[in-house]
């Protein structure tokens, strides 16, 4: 009965900002489609005739992109905006679809995480259920599910409504896609806004203070991207997955798993930090101090790794520096809390 209750407040109060979030994501995706339409037909026109392509092959300073194709095959590429060899594996040949709709989906999908968490935190709203006797690990959960339920029905949506557009408004022959495929899509822009909205809530939860909220978001993502481009290409990933390119099933199948791991314990530690929250502390930048060494242990693991070699060109004094850097500001964290702490047992 209490979680029917909160699961109403929670829809009461965040009704609007999950009807704007899904009016967001499903314009972009409109505009989207009608872009990829756009430049298909656009494509289709500028086709050169085969006399044509086999002069435009023979210029010296030709794109070489060509050189190694048929004009049957350029025909192909021009008509199909997926080719048919793509339809036995879940990611197609021409991942295109929607990549623009799909990078400003993972953001909206950060953004309305981090709004639903920090709307309730800044104005006191968890204080007011917290001493209304609902628990605290039952509002991270309903709030946790009920924003993950609409960012995924609407990120389903808007993948169908890209595949129906190219249905409805290309010849269906060309566009190429099979069932397959489309689960592969779905999954594809799912692990990404799912991957988003998680840090958005984890990071809305935390912090009191809507300076230091976007701040650390905007650093922490920032770090995070930047490690992980620099790991993507890397001969350490190419170790882990040798021979393989880049839209292989079977890195995709382990970028998913990696990501499903990662939502799943940002999901248990968040709730399990959230539990010991005091609401005593709304005021001060973090929530929990114990939260401290959870981002000196993330900056360790980012931070190094994103500037490389940028001291003597040389990896060992970079890392070390940089890491001697993070802990001490960690120490320095913590005695500065120790001395607060102090401070108020004596007043």
């Amino acid at each position: 009965m209490a979680g029917k209750r909160l699961l109403n407040l929670i829809r009461i109060r965040h009704k609007a900002l999950v009807w704007a979030m899904a009016a967001i994501l499903l314009l972009f995706t409109v505009v989207s489609v009608s872009n990829d339409i756009s430049n298909y037909h656009q494509l289709r026109n500028d086709t050169v005739s085969a006399r044509s392509f086999e002069l435009m092959k023979e210029n010296k300073y030709y794109n070489h992109a060509y050189d190694d194709m048929s004009y049957q095959d350029y025909r192909d590429q021009q008509r199909y905006i997926y080719m048919p060899a793509s339809q036995n594996r879940l990611i197609p040949e021409k991942n295109n679809i929607g990549l623009f709709q799909s990078v400003l989906a993972g953001i909206v999908a950060f953004l309305f995480g981090l709004i639903l968490a920090s709307k309730d935190n800044l104005s006191g709203f968890n204080t007011i259920l917290f001493s209304s006797g609902f628990k605290r690990r039952g509002l991270f959960k309903t709030r946790y599910l009920y924003g993950l339920a609409a960012v995924a029905v609407t990120t389903i949506a808007s993948v169908g409504i890209h595949v129906l557009g190219y249905y409805l408004f290309l010849p269906p022959l060309y566009v190429g896609l099979s069932a397959l495929n489309v689960l592969g899509l779905v999954l594809m822009n799912l692990e990404l806004v799912v991957f988003l909205y998680t840090a958005g809530i984890v990071v809305g939860t935390f912090f009191a203070s809507l300076f230091w909220m976007i701040l650390f978001a905007v650093i922490g993502a920032w770090m995070g991207g930047s490690a992980l481009s620099r790991l993507n290409s890397s001969q350490i990933w190419s170790h882990l997955l040798p021979a393989t390119p880049r839209s292989n099933d079977y890195q995709f199948l382990i970028g998913l798993t990696i990501v499903i791991v990662a939502v799943a314990t940002a999901y248990f530690v968040s709730r399990r930090l959230f539990q010991r929250i005091s609401t005593e502390n709304e005021h001060n930048i973090l929530l929990i101090p114990n939260l401290r060494w959870v981002i000196i242990g993330y900056a360790l693991l980012t931070l190094p790794y994103s500037f490389g070699n940028w001291l003597l060109y040389s990896y060992p004094l970079s890392y070390g520096i940089l890491s001697i850097g993070i802990l001490g500001f960690g120490f320095w964290w913590w005695y500065r809390e120790r001395q607060a702490k102090g401070q108020v047992k004596v007043a």
